[in-house]
């Protein structure tokens, strides 16, 4: 998978977060993930949004995940 990528479609998603399709679909559905970039011809989400909806959902700060990227850790490996 190419992780240079700025938007994934569902599929891609689904495969960052280690979930099914149709448990995006669900979460989606629920509102517990961001909704998708509609900008497009193909919903897809930044990774940015990604990122953040990360962050805010695990009560990370920036300042931690700066402190994991000193040690050599990847914020999100997509």
């Amino acid at each position: 998978m190419n992780n240079n990528k700025l938007a994934l479609d569902r599929q891609e998603f689904a495969n960052a977060i280690s979930i099914s399709l149709r448990t995006l679909d669900q979460m989606i559905k629920d509102g517990k993930v961001p909704p998708p970039s509609s900008k497009v011809p193909k919903h897809v989400w930044p990774v940015a949004v990604i990122e953040n909806w990360l962050l805010e959902e695990y009560n990370l700060t920036d300042e931690t995940t700066k402190a994991e990227k000193k040690r050599g850790r990847k914020r999100l490996a997509i």
